[in-house]
């Protein structure tokens, strides 16, 4: 038994260290428990944060993406568009020239028939 009344002197001698000891050590596991938890649940926000991110990432990418092919089917829209009145316009030329030569052709030197003409076109109606 004098081994443990030594262990039992010692401890009472130094009780008081011991104990600073122990709740230390219990107070640096709880430190180190709570810093695991605060990187888990930081490391699941980031998560969370980074997946929220990529998800605007791709709608803004598949947003210019749509947006470049609306704006090149608006183009070629107006391209064709631009050519189709461009043809247009030549052929009311060509016709408004062969609609002149006719006219010429026809009313060369009859004024009456050229004042009857522009009376039909334009609605009013010609007095002698």
């Amino acid at each position: 038994m004098p081994v443990f009344l030594n262990i039992f002197t010692l401890l009472k001698k130094y009780w008081q260290p011991i104990v600073l000891v122990v709740l230390l050590s219990i107070g640096y596991a709880y430190f180190v428990h709570q810093q695991s938890n605060f990187a888990a649940t930081l490391k699941q926000l980031n998560d969370s944060h980074q997946t929220e991110v990529d998800q605007i990432t791709q709608a803004a990418a598949t947003e210019q993406k749509q947006h470049a092919a609306e704006t090149k089917e608006l183009q070629d829209s107006l391209t064709k568009i631009q050519s189709d009145y461009a043809a247009q316009q030549q052929l009311v030329v060509v016709q408004e020239t062969q609609e002149t030569q006719t006219i010429i052709k026809k009313y060369n030197n009859d004024n009456d028939g050229l004042a009857a003409l522009l009376a039909s076109k334009i609605g009013l109606t010609v007095t002698k």
